[in-house]
């Protein structure tokens, strides 16, 4: 499974909320993110990469993603996942099929099963252990990726 894109889900995929946030401040300019340590090693994967996310691009500045991959929030895409024409929006700007492009998510609602409908391989990233009855391809850290995708 060597894909010419990888699509990267970002929080609890590649980032985290340095503190608890609630729904209803999910949209302000206060919130914090940092980076998991492994996501230097999805940086080094041999192809495109892409986030595909539900929040704001506020949310992503002074963390230097965009050297690395090319950031699509819902006012590109104008749509939200699990919506599959988010999906559809990033191959697009890729010009790269389905069947070309992973998906790593740690949502199966959101990330996985949308991806897998279009012909995107998925692979879940469940990084505590948490989702126990699930059949495809499931990885506790970025690190793993490159043995998958050779």
């Amino acid at each position: 499974m060597k894909p010419k894109l990888i699509i990267f889900d970002f929080f609890g995929t590649l980032g985290f909320f340095t503190k608890e946030v609630k729904k209803q401040d999910f949209l302000k300019e206060n919130v914090d993110c940092e980076l998991f340590d492994d996501i230097k090693e999805a940086i080094k994967l041999p192809c495109q990469k892409a986030i595909l996310t539900t929040g704001s691009a506020f949310l992503f500045s002074g963390l230097d993603l965009e050297k690395h991959f090319k950031i699509f929030t819902p006012e590109e895409t104008k749509f939200i996942k699990p919506d599959q024409r988010a999906f559809l929006i990033v191959l697009e700007k890729f010009n790269v099929k389905p069947e070309q492009a992973v998906m790593v998510g740690d949502e199966i609602e959101r990330d996985i099963l949308p991806a897998e409908k279009l012909g995107i391989k998925a692979i879940l990233i469940d990084r505590e252990n948490k989702i126990k009855n699930y059949s495809g391809i499931k990885i506790n850290s970025l690190s793993e990726l490159k043995n998958i995708l050779v």
